[in-house]
């Protein structure tokens, strides 16, 4: 039967997280192998001195477990990735539509100006307004959606529809498209798909296995002494897990 994560108590689940984020995931990978090798070859030794079948078991089916969540965390990061590839690009195309709409805009009030008509002029008015206020967002994705929906009632008005000859149409779709991208995409952003419980994940089931490994360790140690074997306690020395540097980067918990 696979080795039941769920069987781990709340205190020991805590303890082996706390391990688990002090190592790097590809050392714990690298030397996970090394161990399972070397206890294969030694394993009536290494029972008699602590490190029974049970535990070869238990270290095989958490190196499955672990490559599970290894793959877990990566597709979280993506998930993060994607998500914020789609605010920036939503950011991108509601910028230029802004753009768009106030050039149109400038235009318009161009021609209103000309013919100086009260009607005429309140009509600039309302697009002074609107203009003096959107003209920029900054990184915020509400303030630009709220821009894009402001710029996007001007071209209601009849007489701004009739200066643009059919082009008001075409820029209000591209706002309120805009727009909705932008609703949909800050939505994402804010609930982003993390890695916090991926690395949690992670992190505990690798303080499962460096305590496993560090058994076989000691149960090798002992066997060594036993027999006048120095060269049995090498083969299962932590050189791999200590190693530094090429490490797959984790942050360390912080629920725990």
């Amino acid at each position: 039967m696979a080795f039941d994560l769920s069987s781990v108590s709340p205190a020991a689940r805590e303890r082996a997280t706390r391990v688990g984020a002090g190592f790097g995931t590809d050392q714990v990978t690298e030397q996970t192998e090394i161990t399972l090798g070397a206890s294969a070859r030694r394993a009536a030794v290494l029972a008699k001195n602590g490190f029974r079948a049970s535990h070869h078991a238990r270290l095989t089916d958490l190196q499955a477990l672990h490559t599970e969540a290894r793959v877990a965390r990566e597709n979280a990061r993506a998930g993060r990735k994607t998500t914020n590839t789609n605010l920036q690009d939503a950011m991108k195309n509601g910028k230029s539509a802004r753009g768009r709409a106030r050039t149109n805009l400038e235009s318009a009030r161009g021609d209103l100006e000309m013919t100086g008509t009260p009607e005429a002029m309140a009509l600039v008015n309302k697009i002074d307004g609107v203009l003096a206020v959107t003209s920029t967002a900054g990184a915020d994705p509400e303030a630009l959606r709220d821009q894009l929906m402001q710029l996007h009632g001007v071209f209601d008005d009849p007489k701004v529809q009739e200066l643009l000859e059919g082009e008001a149409a075409s820029v209000q779709t591209e706002l309120s498209t805009c727009a909705t991208a932008l609703e949909v995409a800050s939505a994402s952003h804010a609930y982003p798909p993390g890695t916090s419980a991926e690395t949690d994940h992670l992190n505990f089931i690798e303080g499962l296995i460096v305590d496993l490994l560090r058994l076989a360790r000691r149960a090798a140690r002992s066997a060594a002494r036993a027999l006048g074997q120095p060269a049995l306690a090498e083969e299962f020395e932590l050189r791999a897990l200590y190693r530094s540097g090429s490490s797959t980067p984790k942050q360390p918990s912080s629920g725990v």
